[in-house]
C-alpha cells in the first residue's frame, strides 16, 4: 500500500512528539490540499522515498544536526507541508532561498527567525513553538503563505507582498506597496520559483531517459 509522504509526515509528528518532547504546531484547515494529496504523486520529483523519509524525520528530530541530515530534512519538510496546504512547491522553496539562504538558524536584524523568517508574533499566532525547529518553521511559514495567497485570490505577487510588508500593507495601499524592499522581493523570489521549475523539469526529465 503507498503512502505519501504528506501522510508519513503527519502520522510519524505525532507518534514521535511525546519521544523527543518538542510540541509541534497543528495544521490549521485553510482550504488547502488534505493529506494524503495527489501534489506529491503527479510530476513532483523529489530527494527521498517513502522507505526513509521516516528515517529522515527521527534522525533529524533526535538531534541529528549533520548537514546531510538538515538538508534532507528541509527537503522532506517542504514536500510534505507544501502538499499539505496546495502551495506550489516551488513557492515555497524560493521564499525560503529569499528569506533564509536555507539557514535554520538565520536571524535577522529586525527578529525574524529561522528558514521562513518568522516574526515571534507571526510565529505565536501560528502555533510555533520553536522557530529554528526546520519542520515547525516551514510549517508555519508554509501556512501563513498559504493563509496570504487565499487572502490575494491566488495572486502570487499580492501574497508575497504580504508575507513581506505585511497584508495590512498591501490593503492600505490596493496593491504591492511602494516599498522598495517589497517591490525587489517579489520579483527576486518569483525567479527563484523559475528556477526551481526548470530544474524539476530537468530532473523529471532525467528520470523519464533512463
Amino acid at each position: 500500500m503507498y503512502i505519501s509522504p504528506a501522510a508519513l509526515y503527519s502520522d510519524i509528528f505525532y507518534a514521535v512528539q511525546s519521544k523527543i518532547n518538542i510540541q509541534i504546531p497543528v495544521f490549521k484547515n485553510t482550504g488547502g490540499v488534505s493529506a494524503p494529496s495527489d501534489a506529491i504523486n503527479n510530476g513532483y520529483p523529489v530527494n527521498f522515498t517513502d522507505a526513509n523519509f521516516e528515517e529522515i524525520l527521527l534522525k533529524y528530530l533526535d538531534g541529528d544536526r549533520s548537514d546531510e541530515t538538515v538538508n534532507e530534512a528541509i527537503d522532506a519538510a517542504i514536500v510534505a507541508t507544501s502538499s499539505r496546504y496546495g502551495v506550489d512547491e516551488n513557492l515555497v522553496r524560493a521564499v525560503i532561498k529569499a528569506e533564509s539562504g536555507y539557514n535554520p538558524l538565520a536571524l535577522s536584524k529586525a527578529g525574524a527567525e529561522g528558514l521562513m523568517q518568522l516574526m515571534p508574533g507571526t510565529a505565536d499566532a501560528l502555533g510555533v513553538v520553536d522557530s529554528y525547529n526546520i519542520y515547525q518553521n516551514i510549517a508555519g511559514g508554509t501556512q501563513f503563505l498559504k493563509d496570504m495567497l487565499d487572502k490575494f485570490a491566488g495572486d502570487e505577487s499580492l501574497a508575497l507582498a504580504a508575507y513581506n510588508a505585511g497584508p495590512g500593507n498591501v490593503s492600505k495601499y490596493g496593491g504591492v506597496p511602494p516599498f522598495e524592499e517589497t517591490m525587489n522581493y517579489i520579483p527576486k523570489v518569483l525567479n527563484y520559483k523559475e528556477q526551481y521549475m526548470l530544474d524539476q523539469y530537468k530532473q523529471s526529465s532525467g528520470k523519464r531517459d533512463v
